[in-house]
């Protein structure tokens, strides 16, 4: 009796570890199924194309990023180190310098996946063949990604001049308007002058340089923040295993937020199975206005 008593409670505990086991399984498979990826339209970057992406779990967004295919990622113009579409004749001679008088490289605005996450707006990919200034900085081919957070028109409406890169001077107190403080990320300036680009907004840079092949920006607009650019150098890029793990950074936090929206605790890079590149801020967060 008690032989066949303790045959039986160990069957039945098997038979439980069995069945806890085989819950545990459709559980993660629920999970990976609310996990989905969407993506925005295709824009044509050399011979192939870039678009973004959006990563979800239900209804909470995950990542929100870019990819360049592999057929442009073989293609990527080189020179001249400019699409022409934003420059200015500062000299006044007739003639466009594509060094000196143009500014944005090879300028891609991309349509986010329609449910893309507040606040994000639209993002602008920049492809920087031979880098910008400052030298010894960021002169080397790099990805610039302007996640913004303002409509295209407010961008559009910063004027052409001979001011920071290729701005209006009299619009360039408006523009490089400071944050307030409370907006201001750990190590961040409130404003650079300097750094007010025509077509884009003032970029307020660390100092860092590219750190790991890679740095993060907060663009900022009339006193407001305007977008999130991670600054990517090509080489970082292809030097991620194909497929593999990601690099992620962390990115700096302000004390508070000027919109509410989902905002990024880190942002990463690498390259997709085929050999195309990624780029993507990740750890989204519910921020409240504040």
């Amino acid at each position: 009796m008690r032989s066949t008593l303790r045959h039986a409670v160990l069957a039945l505990t098997a038979a439980s570890i069995a069945a806890l086991g085989a819950l545990s399984v459709p559980a993660a498979s629920a999970a990976a199924r609310a996990s989905h990826t969407e993506y925005g339209p295709p824009v044509r970057l050399g011979a192939g194309t870039a678009r973004t992406y959006l990563v979800s779990e239900g209804s909470t967004p995950l990542e929100i990023g870019v990819v360049v295919d592999a057929a442009a990622t073989e293609s990527l113009p080189a020179s001249p180190p400019t699409d022409g579409h934003h420059c200015y004749d500062v000299n006044g001679d007739g003639r466009i310098n594509p060094v000196t008088e143009c500014a944005g490289g090879y300028y891609l605005p991309l349509h986010l996946p329609s449910d893309a996450p507040a606040p994000y707006r639209w993002v602008l990919l920049n492809w920087n063949p031979s880098g910008h200034g400052p030298v010894g900085m960021y002169d080397t081919p790099h990805f610039d990604m302007h996640f913004y957070v303002v409509p295209r028109s407010a961008v559009d409406a910063i004027g052409y001049g001979t001011c920071g890169q290729l701005v209006a001077c009299d619009q360039v107190p408006e523009v490089a308007a400071p944050l307030p403080a409370k907006y201001v990320p750990s190590g961040y300036p409130p404003a650079l002058k300097q750094t007010v680009e025509v077509a884009m907004g003032d970029h307020l840079d660390n100092d860092a340089g590219f750190k790991n092949g890679a740095t993060f920006v907060y663009g900022s607009l009339d006193g407001r923040i305007a977008f999130l650019e991670p600054m990517i150098q090509r080489d970082a890029l292809r030097q991620t295993p194909a497929g593999g793990p990601r690099q992620c950074q962390p990115v700096a936090q302000p004390a508070a937020w000027q919109r509410s929206g989902w905002y990024p605790t880190s942002y990463c890079l690498g390259q997709t199975a085929d050999g195309g590149y990624q780029v993507s801020l990740d750890g989204l967060v519910r921020r409240h206005r504040s």
